[in-house]
């Protein structure tokens, strides 16, 4: 059951320590979890299942939880749902990875990203029901009352980091050819999301409001280098 996924993946974090282990990565498929499945391209007519907005904003407002949205939708329906989940109070970190894990001795992440929990149909999840499942688990295990909401003092502090971010990079030649995207490419993004993930650079997997806002946008130079 998903309430059992949630409760070894707080258990697990906290018997291994907070500030070795901040987060937590979750992969949520986006038709019939987040979303019911319209069978169009674009998902029109597209509405959540019931609790499943409150949830996801609750875990977009948590700095301690990774959102990974995981999905086989062409890159424009991607970038069509980003935006309708940003002016919904929802963010997702990356989409189809994981670049905060990388490989270790024991385990191999190129094909398979690292994520603590999957919501996914395939996998038993309903949308219709368990997202008040996962509601109730993250209150019957006290983590709903530590909600925190969207604060502006908070939005002030990571674009100070990421004027900082963008200053550090001096020009194209930061970027490695040889990468999809460079850890130093995405310090270009002025949004405030920081999404090594994406790779596309500046013209997917991110809302319309990055793509607007992102320095590598406007330049194709830069942006053919981290293709």
């Amino acid at each position: 059951m998903i309430s059992d996924a949630i409760n070894t993946a707080f258990r697990k974090k906290k018997e291994r320590g907070w500030d070795k282990y901040p987060k937590i990565f979750i992969a949520i498929d986006l038709h019939d979890v987040v979303i019911p499945g319209t069978y169009t391209r674009n998902n029109e007519g597209r509405n959540f299942f019931p609790d499943g907005k409150e949830v996801l904003q609750w875990l977009t407002g948590r700095k301690d939880m990774c959102l990974i949205l995981f999905t086989s939708s062409y890159e424009d329906a991607i970038c069509d749902i980003i935006d309708w989940l940003a002016e919904n109070e929802i963010k997702f970190d990356y989409v189809n990875c994981n670049p905060e894990c990388c490989n270790t001795e024991l385990c191999d992440f190129t094909n398979k990203f690292y994520m603590d929990i999957l919501l996914e149909d395939k996998a038993g999840f309903v949308g219709e029901t368990d997202w008040k499942m996962v509601k109730q688990t993250l209150i019957d295990i006290g983590e709903w009352e530590k909600k925190v909401s969207h604060d502006q003092n908070d939005q002030n502090d990571q674009n100070d980091q990421n004027d900082q971010d963008v200053k550090d990079v001096k020009d194209v030649k930061d970027v490695q050819d040889d990468s999809l995207i460079s850890p130093n490419a995405w310090k270009h993004c002025l949004a405030g999301s920081q999404i090594p993930g994406c790779n596309y650079a500046c013209f997917g997997m991110c809302s319309k409001l990055q793509r607007e806002t992102c320095k590598i946008n406007g330049n194709a130079e830069l942006r053919n280098k981290i293709k």
